[in-house]
């Protein structure tokens, strides 16, 4: 992935930059979440989370539950975000 690269050359921003909200929208258009690809946006949610873009993680992540509520790795990301930013959600969890 571009931007897990552009992390290991110590390239935050780019990365950041490259995952902006726009080009989030745009692939979610394009390829909307499935069960085909939950495991792709389960890794740009983790990387967001990593970055410190933890709203934008954490909307990417119910997004994720929403269709693969068996998601095990989304559950618990979820789980581990509501703690910290959403202390009432993640009672749901």
């Amino acid at each position: 992935m571009i931007a897990q690269a552009r992390v290991a050359d110590g390239d935050s921003q780019g990365a950041r930059d490259y995952l902006s909200p726009e080009r989030m929208s745009e692939l979610r258009r394009k390829y909307p979440i499935s069960k085909d690809n939950f495991q792709i946006y389960n890794l740009i949610a983790a990387f967001l989370f990593d970055v410190g873009e933890v709203g934008r993680a954490y909307e990417l992540v119910k997004g994720i539950d929403e269709v693969v509520p068996d998601s095990k790795v989304a559950t618990l990301k979820l789980a581990d975000e509501s703690w910290e930013t959403d202390r009432a959600a993640g009672g749901d969890y």
